[in-house]
């Protein structure tokens, strides 16, 4: 069975910057990350390519939403980074497909819920790491049936050398 990770950290502490940096058109690797932009809005990141693109709206935009607490994101926005996920989880020279992030959302079975389950329930195909708020994790580890994930505290790799 392919391997699982977990990146846990706290709200805020780098994770995604972390990745961003070291897997940014880093051969064998792609995936979404979630990255602070203009105004300090989120926007989606592919990490093979040049593409971003809004998540996050503010109330004058139109929906459909997906309201987590104060913020409002984009259902839209969802529907086209899980179909990056989809698509990259099919190429042969991509070993680890990254997810950033599973969280309130994906908790209530929306967001990345369902290719994130689907990408975990793949018999081939890349390793998965999904990346979890330190609080979250028992709970995303439990939705999605994976006992065997392997569970890394964004603070033990500083330097970014992870064990993959």
């Amino acid at each position: 069975m392919k391997k699982i990770y977990i990146l846990r950290g706290e709200k805020n502490q780098g994770k995604s910057s972390i990745l961003n940096g070291l897997f940014k058109n880093r051969e064998g690797y792609d995936g979404i990350v979630c990255m602070r932009g203009e105004a300090d809005l989120r926007n989606f990141v592919q990490l093979s390519g040049e593409e971003s693109w809004l998540m996050q709206g503010s109330e004058n935009d139109t929906g459909p939403w997906l309201d987590v607490g104060r913020f409002r994101f984009s259902a839209e926005a969802f529907r086209r980074a899980e179909n990056y996920l989809r698509i990259s989880a099919k190429k042969k020279d991509v070993r680890v497909l990254i997810i950033d992030e599973i969280g309130p959302l994906e908790l209530r079975k929306q967001g990345f819920y369902q290719v994130a389950m689907e990408l975990i329930r793949m018999e081939s195909g890349p390793e998965i790491l999904l990346v979890v708020r330190n609080e979250l994790v028992e709970q995303v580890i439990n939705l999605f049936d994976i006992p065997e994930a392997i569970v890394m505290f964004c603070g033990d790799y500083p330097d970014g050398i992870f064990p993959w």
